[in-house]
């Protein structure tokens, strides 16, 4: 069940605001793709490297209406299918000529997938995992931008096990197996072929490159974007964070904004380069979105409310189903103003395909 996911925010040409993200600090935020401008970091605790709660940093004067209602850009945690290029859910807005923007996105997720139990023998990923993300993006004109992402990764035993044993318990849903296994351990192996065991540590994600052209204007209903993306493997091939080759996506974006109702949507086709991956058979897969919010006001005060569901295809074809099952999430929340014309943002994720995503997630994002 999914994760606390990344807090990647797309706002109207006309909107700039300050986002503050549970693990880290503070930046400026360009309405046109939601990147954000780097302040110093706050001070870290370390509970919050544990995160329940995924916070993001951003600026924005907050725009009316649709500045509340971006998607939640959500990613699969699935560490055998991040080694894939997986997009993110995004509106179709577009950096002005020789605008930079910054993002720093973090996630914390639960994580339990196995190929069968009380033993695995093929697939195990048994983790906590937090992602911190910096993204910048450059507006090139002629609607076009570029962005530059490198995540960072910290898997770890975590602390939640109980937590989701009893939560699923409470409400009468399958626990995966999870009580098979040691309570807060970790494991990640992979025996298929030339597999990977690797033990808990930082690492370094796959650098991302997006390449985004308008297709039309910013105030043209709906705003239409394509999008190309190259994925390179930087990470750890040697413990199962990136396999041997690079990736490559092309997509399409569009955005509808209707007072008080907007709509995101988006779909992207995957060619990973490489279609043999330590003796396993991957495949190209597709990857899509579609978001809905709604402006309401409570107490007096505008409160975006957001739903969406996302998904896709699966790179493996592996005869494992934690590895080849399409991988579906879906995440609902609420977006707000809060003094200065600030926004916050609170969002629960949960799996749709318990075979191959993340266990669950939470996401508070409070903007400055």
């Amino acid at each position: 069940m999914p994760s606390m996911s990344h807090i990647c925010l797309n706002q109207d040409r006309d909107c700039r605001r300050h986002v503050f993200c549970a693990h880290g600090g503070q930046n400026h935020l360009d309405a046109d793709t939601g990147m954000r401008t780097l302040e110093p970091m706050t001070r870290r605790r370390n509970w919050i490297a544990y995160g329940l709660l995924v916070l993001t940093w951003g600026s924005s004067a907050a725009s009316a209406g649709a500045a509340l209602l971006r998607p939640f850009p959500v990613q699969q945690r699935n560490p055998a299918m991040m080694r894939y290029l997986d997009p993110a859910p995004d509106s179709a807005s577009v950096l002005k000529q020789h605008r930079q923007a910054w993002e720093l996105i973090q996630s914390y997720s639960s994580i339990f997938l196995a190929d069968q139990l009380p033993e695995p023998k093929k697939y195990l990923a048994d983790m906590e995992l937090y992602v911190l993300t910096p993204r910048w993006g450059l507006g090139l004109g002629h609607a076009t931008q570029l962005a530059v992402s490198l995540p960072v990764l910290r898997p770890m035993a975590g602390f939640l096990d109980p937590f989701l044993h009893r939560y699923h318990q409470s409400l009468n849903l399958p626990n995966s197996g999870r009580e098979l296994q040691p309570a807060n351990r970790y494991a990640y192996f992979l025996a298929a072929g030339a597999g990977w065991r690797d033990s808990a540590r930082w690492e370094i994600g796959n650098l991302r490159l997006h390449l985004r052209h308008g297709l039309t204007g910013p105030n043209n209903r709906p705003r239409i974007a394509v999008e190309g993306l190259l994925q390179l493997p930087t990470g750890g091939p040697s413990r199962g964070w990136s396999h041997a080759g690079a990736d490559s996506g092309l997509g399409i974006l569009a955005s509808w904004d209707a007072h008080p109702v907007s709509i995101h949507g988006g779909v992207w086709w995957v060619h990973p380069f490489a279609h043999l991956d330590r003796g396993l058979t991957t495949r190209d897969f597709w990857r899509g979105f579609v978001s809905l919010g709604r402006n309401i006001e409570w107490r007096g005060h505008p409160l975006g409310l957001v739903a969406q569901a996302q998904g896709g295809g699966s790179p493996y074809h592996a005869g494992i189903a934690a590895l080849d099952a399409a991988p579906w999430l879906v995440s609902f929340g609420a977006r707000g103003r809060i003094a200065g014309g600030n926004t916050w943002g609170l969002a629960f994720v949960e799996n749709i395909s318990q075979a191959s995503t993340q266990d669950f997630g939470l996401m508070l994002e409070l903007s400055f």
